[in-house]
């Protein structure tokens, strides 16, 4: 659902063909997924970016620069799997507990690279905010590997997608500036 609504957004702003972007990006997600890191998947998606009509200024600042940020997918994640697991634990979060988790989770993502499962690290700060045990993290580790590689395709391209729009939006500055 994330990646959808970032390819939505991009055919609108940037009047391309969905099934181009698509098709442009599927080095990026097979990079994405067998590597389970943004960082890895730097080169090839700043390639993609280009040929998706991005600038390459832009690329080459905000790619490097999401990647190591990589808040999307990993936030989604670790509020869910704390929301889950307070749930079946018969806990009740608090509106301001959540908000807490949204926020911890933000800061982790922000302070985590784009290495492959860093959100198990972070997911211990959030469990202990909503005293889930520890031992539930054991729980998502067999999981963790194979969710860790679909986040890391839905952060790479969100990254794209964000490139793609702010170069969309810097070409139609220019074009009214110079109109003027």
């Amino acid at each position: 659902i994330h990646a959808f609504w970032q390819l939505i957004f991009v055919v609108i702003t940037s009047k391309q063909n969905p099934g181009k972007i698509l098709k442009s990006s599927i080095p990026v997600f097979s990079t994405a997924f067998a590597t389970s890191s943004s960082v890895a998947t730097l080169p090839t998606a700043m390639h993609a970016a280009d040929s998706l009509k991005s600038d390459p200024t832009v690329t080459r600042f905000m790619l490097p620069l999401c990647a190591s940020i990589n808040i999307g997918g990993m936030m989604m994640y670790e509020v869910a799997a704390a929301l889950f697991f307070s749930q079946v634990l018969g806990g009740d979060l608090s509106l301001s507990q959540q908000i807490l988790v949204a926020l911890a989770s933000i800061l982790g993502g922000m302070a985590e690279g784009g290495i492959p499962e860093t959100s198990l690290v972070s997911l211990v700060v959030v469990f202990k905010i909503v005293n889930v045990p520890l031992n539930a993290v054991s729980i998502l580790l067999p999981l963790d590997r194979i969710i860790d590689r679909f986040r890391t395709v839905v952060n790479i391209f969100g990254n794209m997608c964000g490139v793609i729009i702010v170069s969309q939006f810097l070409k139609n500055k220019d074009a009214k500036q110079s109109n003027l």
